[in-house]
């Protein structure tokens, strides 16, 4: 799960980490569904794909002067994809998908709910439930990545609902910032292209240089991995909640297993809408 959780930071909340004096704003009992579209191409001395299409349902449960306290739910899961010449096929909404001896493997994701803490101040989550992550995950090390069967029901997902603006709400506003994950570093540079009716359309460029240690059916390796990548994020400036956000990357790295070096080129999309 790791690897998946590192592509999905790098994508989706890398701006979580910035410190403003702005606030996200939520409510007590406020319901929140996040749907997000993940098509991916991988190279890697054959070529793999992955179409995934991911619900989660966000729950406010309660409301401070600091944090807030959510759930966040997974509800529904769809993939479509290749890896290592087989055809991976999973549709939550069909049952004999889930009693299938590979959808039971994506079915045990579904509808685990984690408890997080956000901070009202940057919108940046907590897990309050880390032993969900303890365990072994569908979605473990390269076949994750791929497939996207571990997408993150905890702090990347619930952080990516809000977009904290730093300083002041402007068209043409500019700024910059950077976080270390797992030996990846992420530098991103953003712009305010417009402010219409209190919505936000905002630019994102970035780039993500570094190496991180992973786990592939039993074997440690190391990922070193170069990521440039654009984006658009569309968030209400009241409230910092994001209405959509969409990213494109290219990826180009190196993974050594049991001392080979294989290259790999990725190129992904993400398209998330929040209701």
């Amino acid at each position: 799960m790791k690897q998946y959780l590192l592509v999905s930071c790098l994508l989706l909340s890398a701006a979580a980490n910035a410190q403003n004096n702005n606030a996200a704003i939520l409510k007590k009992g406020q319901e929140l569904t996040i749907v997000t579209a993940n098509k991916m191409t991988i190279d890697m001395m054959m070529p793999m794909t992955n179409n995934s299409t991911s619900t989660y349902k966000i729950k406010v449960l309660e409301a401070d002067a600091k944090n807030y306290t959510v759930t966040s739910t997974l509800s529904k899961l769809v993939v479509d994809g290749s890896m290592m010449g087989q055809t991976i096929a999973f549709d939550s909404d069909k049952k004999e998908d889930r009693e299938s001896d590979n959808g039971k493997e994506f079915a045990s994701s579904l509808d685990k709910t984690d408890t997080l803490l956000i901070d009202i101040k940057t919108g940046e989550a907590k897990d309050l439930s880390p032993e969900r992550n303890a365990g072994s995950n569908p979605g473990d090390g390269l076949q994750g990545m791929i497939t996207g069967a571990a997408q993150n029901t905890g702090a990347a997902t619930v952080s990516s609902i809000f977009f904290v603006i730093p300083g002041e709400v402007k068209a043409g506003a500019t700024w910059t910032d950077s976080s270390a994950i797992e030996g990846i570093k992420t530098i991103n540079t953003y712009k305010i292209e417009k402010i219409d009716n209190g919505v936000a359309t905002i630019s994102t460029v970035g780039s993500a240089n570094g190496s991180s240690n992973m786990e592939a059916q039993g074997q440690s390796m190391e990922m070193k991995m170069k990521t440039t990548t654009t984006g658009t994020i569309t968030v209400d400036t009241k409230t910092s909640l994001v209405k959509k956000r969409s990213n494109a990357a290219n990826i180009e790295g190196s993974m050594n297993a049991m001392g080979q070096d294989i290259p790999f080129t990725s190129k992904t999309t993400i398209e998330s809408t929040y209701q």
